[in-house]
């Protein structure tokens, strides 16, 4: 079978000396990987923005746009290994073989020193160059080119397109062409689009074909080899990216959807639970009414009280605790069931917007970081595995951290906070940090639980004998490591508000309790 050349060889001998020239001295911002063998590098120059690569030994591209291809939420590892390597370093210089389209870029210090991009391989780090690269290639003599089919094997700058083009031309006339693609004499570049007719490929090359060889093709003729290798690369490849991108968004739309009916069926589950805590204050009011006849420091795993029809009900109880305990415990608990009610109002609306915006084709920002498929006030002890740090329930249901020590404030912030939580911490001295969670970004959290995690904070610092304190109360993304600092000190780039709180000592022990519920 012959061999199809999308970009061919000539028009790319001209390409990699303008690309090269353009990139000398440029730094490489950012790596991508949108589709399996295609590459983009954000590397800004004037030529444009954003180096692409397609590795294909028929449909290989190499050009700069300003236009940023389409690009998958998640990189993959090879894309990563890159970026660790390659980005913030620059282009010093390029070698180009460009009989074999390839072209490599000497690069400031770090792990290789050649960055080689190739039509028909992935890109690759190199400390040296493979033998004979950017060699000068030896060119046939006229003769080979017209009857030998296979002469590309040898000499791969004659492309079978090439082949072709001297075919269609008395031999004279088909020397002198010669002669000037091998003094890299080309002046115009052209770009052949496909019309429909089967077997017409599209081509960028270096010369221009006769009528009888474009095959209906439409043609686009540029004065700048860069602009040509734009035009044709968008024109190849964005839509393939397109397509790709759109198969992608479909597939998220439905799994955002499937995450936000989980979270719906989870919130009706608890809506369920705080009902049940909610109606507890019933038995707590039938404690109440018969408590004097009993010692209320008698502890007990149930008690008969009477009903209006005459009969007597039977309340358990947990005998860990008194009579008076236990009643106390369920009028807390039906507290609690009504402030989660009116948080599951809030959530529910937040959940039943997104869905019917999913619904509708809107890819929504990751569920999981915007905190939307994610449950409210549940007990998430289980993450503090390992971290030396305590949790706590605010008296609105927010779930609080507070560090234990140096290590246990650095953890907390490093691994426990997302960007729109809340961070408080006692002001002109030291003290432990306080994480206050929310579920998405710009959700309210009522004052009191505010003040309570402030005097959290406040009771774990340099204000823990006083009557009052200051507390400082910021945006997690605001709240930064710095280099020199100590483990668990921070930079503060943007304060919140400052809190003036009186000091609580039984909050700890009230809101300790409450979270075991």
């Amino acid at each position: 079978m012959q061999r199809t050349d999308h970009m061919e060889a000539n028009f790319f001998r001209r390409l990699a000396v303008q690309v090269g020239e353009s990139l000398s001295s440029r730094r490489v911002d950012r790596i991508f990987n949108p589709a399996p063998g295609v590459w983009t590098f954000k590397i800004r120059s004037d030529a444009g923005s954003y180096l692409v690569s397609r590795t294909s030994k028929k449909d290989g591209l190499l050009f700069i746009t300003r236009e940023k291809p389409a690009n998958p939420p998640v990189p993959t590892g090879y894309c990563m290994w890159l970026r660790k390597r390659l980005e913030n370093r620059r282009f010093v210089d390029y070698v180009m073989d460009w009989p074999t389209r390839r072209i490599a870029f000497e690069l400031t210090p770090g792990e290789g020193r050649w960055f080689i991009l190739s039509e028909s391989e992935e890109p690759v780090l190199a400390e040296v160059l493979p033998k004979d690269f950017g060699l000068d290639p030896s060119w046939p003599e006229l003769s080979e080119v017209l009857e030998n089919r296979e002469v590309w094997r040898e000499h791969p700058q004659i492309s079978p397109a090439l082949r072709r083009f001297v075919r269609a031309f008395p031999k004279e006339r088909a020397q002198a062409m010669l002669g000037a693609l091998e003094r890299g004499a080309s002046q115009r570049f052209f770009v052949y689009l496909t019309a429909g007719e089967a077997g017409a490929k599209a081509e960028a090359l270096a010369w221009r074909l006769p009528e009888e060889l474009r095959r209906g093709r439409e043609e686009h003729a540029f004065d700048s080899v860069l602009e040509a290798a734009d035009f044709f690369g968008r024109t190849a490849l964005f839509p393939e990216l397109a397509k790709l991108a759109s198969a992608e968004d479909t597939a998220r739309l439905k799994a955002q959807k499937k995450k936000l009916h989980r979270a719906l069926k989870k919130l009706e589950e608890e809506e369920l639970r705080m009902q049940a805590l909610v109606a507890g204050v019933e038995d707590g009011q039938a404690i109440q009414a018969v408590l004097y006849q009993f010692d209320k420091n008698e502890k007990r795993p149930y008690l008969d009280v009477p009903c209006p029809d005459g009969t007597a009900r039977r309340i358990k109880l947990d005998p860990r605790f008194s009579l008076r305990d236990n009643m106390n415990r369920l009028f807390k608990k039906s507290a609690k069931g009504k402030r989660g009610l009116q948080f599951a109002v809030e959530r529910r609306k937040s959940l039943e917007s997104a869905l019917d915006a999913v619904e509708h084709g809107s890819i929504l920002p990751d569920l999981k970081r915007a905190g939307i498929a994610q449950g409210h006030g549940r007990n998430d002890r289980g993450r503090l595995k390992g971290i030396q740090a305590a949790a706590f329930t605010s008296s609105d249901g927010f779930t609080l951290y507070r560090g234990k020590s140096a290590k246990g404030n650095h953890e907390i912030l490093s691994l426990l906070a997302s960007p729109f939580d809340l961070w408080f911490h006692a002001a002109n001295g030291p003290g432990a940090h306080v994480i206050l969670k929310r579920d998405y970004p710009d959700q309210h959290v009522p004052e009191q639980s505010i003040r309570e995690a402030a005097c959290l904070a406040a009771l774990k610092s340099h204000y823990a004998n006083a009557d009052r304190a200051e507390v400082m109360c910021a945006l997690a993304k605001y709240v930064r490591k710095s280099k020199g600092l100590a483990l668990g000190q921070v930079a503060v780039d943007q304060l919140q508000e400052m809190l003036h709180i009186d000091l609580d000592p039984s909050v700890e022990e009230k809101l300790m309790q409450d979270a075991a519920f």
